[in-house]
C-alpha cells in the first residue's frame, strides 16, 4: 500500500458530497426507523436504535450539518467502539475512492457545521468538491 493512500467512502447528503474513512466504518445498513425519546435533545437527533443488542444513537447528519432537504435518507452509516455507537443517516453512497492524504486541499474552513478539527480537507471528485471529514470522531464527540 502507498504510503497515505487510504479508502475514503465519497457519499450524499442532501446536494453536498461528503468522504470518511472506510476503516473508520463499523457498517452501512438500511435506514432503521428509530425510537424517539422526548427529552430537550438537539434537533439532529433522532433517537435510539437496537441493532444486534447493541444501543445505537441516531444522528440525522442533514439537521447536524445545517444542510436543508425534503429527500429521506435510506442509508445510515454506523460509528463506533466499544459500547458507544453512533449511526448518521445520508442519502446514497457515491462510491469508494483511495484518496492519498497528502492530495487533500487544505483550507482554513469548510461549507458545513462541523469544527475545523474534524475536516481533513477537501477532495476533487469527477467535478465537485467533496468535504473529507473524520466523522467517526466527530460523531462520537457529538453524542457524548
Amino acid at each position: 500500500m502507498n504510503k497515505g493512500l487510504e479508502k475514503y467512502i465519497i457519499f450524499k447528503v442532501s446536494d453536498s458530497l461528503l468522504a470518511t474513512r472506510v476503516a473508520d466504518i463499523n457498517e452501512m445498513i438500511e435506514y432503521n426507523q428509530p425510537k424517539e425519546i422526548h427529552t430537550d435533545l438537539p434537533e439532529y437527533f433522532e433517537g435510539i436504535f437496537n441493532l444486534r443488542g447493541e444501543i445505537v444513537t441516531a444522528i440525522n447528519l442533514k439537521s447536524l450539518l445545517g444542510l436543508k432537504s425534503s429527500e429521506k435518507s435510506t442509508i445510515q452509516v454506523v460509528f463506533g467502539s466499544e459500547s458507544n455507537y453512533v449511526a448518521a443517516s445520508i442519502d446514497d453512497a457515491e462510491t469508494i475512492a483511495e484518496i492519498n492524504s497528502h492530495s487533500l486541499i487544505h483550507s482554513a474552513d469548510n461549507e458545513f457545521d462541523i469544527p475545523n478539527e474534524f475536516h481533513l480537507g477537501n477532495y476533487q471528485y469527477k467535478n465537485e468538491i467533496v468535504g473529507v471529514f473524520d466523522l467517526k470522531k466527530f460523531l462520537l464527540d457529538t453524542v457524548k
